[in-house]
Formats: structure tokens, sequence, C-alpha cells
């Protein structure tokens, strides 16, 4: 064996956060519509709508800086218990 060689089962050598990072990204997957994340919001935006839902998702904000996002929406759901 060579003194660089780690002596540990494999399965040690994997720390918290990876299994963290690979779990959230298992479950947001699902949730994303294209990888594109301004795609991906136009997309889910056009989906609540279609389904009878309200959306607004500004897309002038977004221009400001690329990092914050004005968005609203409420769900057929929702829309029923409060109106």
């Amino acid at each position: 064996m060579e003194d660089n060689e780690i002596d540990s089962p494999p399965a040690l050598l994997i720390k918290y956060s990876d299994v963290r990072n690979a779990l959230y990204k298992h479950r947001t997957l699902g949730a994303r519509k294209h990888v594109d994340v301004l795609q991906s919001v136009r997309l889910w935006m056009g989906t609540i709508r279609e389904e009878g839902g309200k959306s607004v998702f500004d897309e002038d904000v977004t221009r400001l800086d690329g990092k914050h996002y004005m968005i609203a929406w409420a769900t057929p759901f929702q829309i029923k218990v409060h109106f």
C-alpha cells in the first residue's frame, strides 16, 4: 500500500454536505420545468393559469440585477377558499 492511500472504507469519505446536496438535487428536479430559472418560472406561471389559477411574474424586476424576482400566484383551491 502506498503512503497516500487511505485505509478507510469509501463510505466514511462521504460528508454530510454531500448527502444533503444529493437529496436536495433529487427533491428539486421534479419542481424544475427547465434548467434556466426564468424559463422555469414562466412555465410554472403558465401551468398555474392553465389550471384556473392566477399568476404574475414581473420580469422588469429581474432585469435590474438578475438576482431578484417578483412572483405572485394563487391556485384554484386558494381562490375558491379565500374569495
